[in-house]
């Protein structure tokens, strides 16, 4: 099954920007990333094309940002990593469970697929936190969105080179 947390893994958010994230509801998040789209352009060839990436939970459980560097930018994306504090959830629905005879999970139940992603920021000043800067995302019922919209269109990509 390719389930969204599949398709996002399969993405290199690296050198991507963040545009805008939006709490809808108390619990509906949504966040525009600007993709860098490695996987699209031909290493420098013509003009580099980005795509637009929505991704929308519909249940929000945990949305952490620190931005430690107060200077630049903390909206470009180095890296992801997932699954972060899936486990701990996961022992705190189970005990919930054990408590509460008919406690239905909104993140693990009803074949809820829930999705933990991490991006690591260019944020380096960690004076603040020593993690670094991040944005992390937990919730259920996620899904993604390429636009059309807004896309940037810039210079050409100048691809490093192995000596």
């Amino acid at each position: 099954m390719n389930t969204i947390k599949d398709q996002l893994e399969q993405l290199n958010f690296h050198d991507s920007e963040i545009e805008r994230i939006t709490l809808e509801s108390p619990r509906k998040c949504s966040i525009t990333i600007n993709y860098y789209n490695w996987e699209g352009n031909d290493g420098g060839q013509k003009p580099w094309k980005w795509k637009k990436l929505k991704i929308t939970f519909d249940f929000l459980a945990i949305i952490e940002w620190n931005a430690p560097d107060l200077i630049n930018s903390p909206a470009t994306i180095l890296d992801t990593r997932f699954d972060d504090k899936i486990d701990e959830l996961i022992d705190i629905e189970q005990e919930k469970k054990k408590k509460y005879k008919s406690y239905r999970s909104p993140l693990f139940g009803q074949g809820e697929d829930c999705v933990s992603i991490t991006f690591i920021l260019s944020s380096f000043d960690d004076w603040l936190n020593e993690d670094g800067g991040y944005l992390r995302l937990i919730g259920s019922r996620a899904n993604i969105q390429w636009l059309s919209e807004g896309c940037y269109e810039g210079q050409i990509h100048i691809p490093i080179r192995e000596s």
